[in-house]
């Protein structure tokens, strides 16, 4: 423990020398190159490579979090960022981002019917309003965002960006914005409310005909160690159909074939091996999470229906190929060659 404690003291030294620096706070090739060489170290030793990697990750995971939450604080001590709007600011997304832009030394307002978290300042109408904010966040669900964005046509010279999980119910909004001269970024952030720790985790940024907003856009996430992932407008949702509508598809038919057969989950939970608790556990979870929003990430991508087409004809190949040996070694064998090859 002292060591862990002297190695997370150099660590925050580090991270002020990257920010005077002006570098971002992982560096993915050190990272590789340090990984290699612990490998390397217990080989020698006779200690398992895998322990020594997972030990040197979980080391540098909470490097990283020191060294995130000390430049978070140093943003917010370097002065006043401006007022921001978050609309949407009482759900869970939204009530995250009330919380990290006040850490970044925002004077943060929220905009919901469902009224505002504790201490902070409740707007009411939003176009009213919009001109008196630095920064306006839809934090709405993507069948609503469309609305709100028309609302603002003339009404700020701020900075607007949506975080929707989807971008084609609004995609035109946010062009017809941009159009108008408006500063408007579409941002995706690839995590749940439950979020304290950026590192590792991937932001999708999206120009929607502003260069200056999308680079505003990422600028807000620059004391963070979040992984940002540039991606055209129009691109947006057939990845997203892909690592969002997909999984979430299989989860929830595995949680519903459980609960469909007659034995009680009790039973089947206390039998179940590694592949199926790891499996239940994602299935839970996805199916404890909010309905509605699910509900419009499949329903409202344009790309659901072959995604699920997809996943049918793959259900109706493995039924087929249990008959035959070789049939199922190369339906195992076409996914293992995709994960390693990363090729279709």
């Amino acid at each position: 423990m002292e060591l862990t404690a002297r190695r997370l003291d150099l660590a925050r030294r580090v991270g002020d020398i990257k920010r005077e620096a002006h570098q971002p706070i992982r560096n993915y090739v050190v990272e590789a190159e340090a990984i290699a060489l612990v490998r390397d170290a217990a080989a020698r030793l006779r200690v398992d490579p895998d322990v020594a990697e997972e030990l040197l990750k979980l080391e540098i995971r909470e490097s990283l979090r020191v060294q995130e939450k000390d430049r978070a604080g140093r943003v917010k001590a370097d002065g006043h960022a401006g007022k921001a709007l978050v609309v949407g600011g009482a759900g869970n997304m939204g009530r995250w981002f009330v919380e990290f832009l006040e850490s970044m030394g925002h004077d943060v307002a929220v905009s919901d019917p469902r009224g505002a978290p504790p201490g902070r300042p409740r707007v009411e109408d939003v176009a009213a309003a919009a001109g008196s904010f630095d920064l306006i966040l839809l934090a709405t669900p993507p069948s609503a965002t469309g609305d709100v964005l028309r609302s603002l046509h003339g009404k700020t010279r701020g900075l607007v960006v949506d975080i929707a999980s989807l971008k084609s119910p609004h995609a035109a909004e946010l062009r017809a914005l941009a159009a108008s001269g408006v500063r408007v970024a579409s941002l995706h952030p690839m995590w749940g409310p439950s979020a304290d720790l950026l590192a590792g985790r991937n932001l999708v940024v999206c120009d929607c005909g502003s260069a200056e907003a999308a680079r505003a856009a990422k600028a807000l996430f620059a004391h963070t160690a979040a992984n940002v992932v540039e991606m055209p407008l129009e691109q947006h949702d057939v990845y997203m159909g892909l690592v969002l509508g997909l999984p979430h598809a299989v989860n929830l038919a595995f949680g519903h074939a459980l609960a469909s057969q007659p034995i009680p989950f009790s039973q089947v939970r206390s039998l179940g091996g590694p592949t199926f608790q790891k499996q239940v556990a994602v299935s839970r979870e996805v199916a404890g999470e909010n309905k509605d929003l699910y509900h419009e990430i499949q329903r409202l991508n344009p790309h659901t229906a072959e995604v699920l087409a997809r996943l049918r004809r793959s259900l109706d190949e493995l039924e087929a190929a249990v008959a035959d040996r070789a049939a199922f070694r190369a339906y195992m064998a076409r996914a293992q060659a995709f994960y390693e090859g990363g090729s279709p």
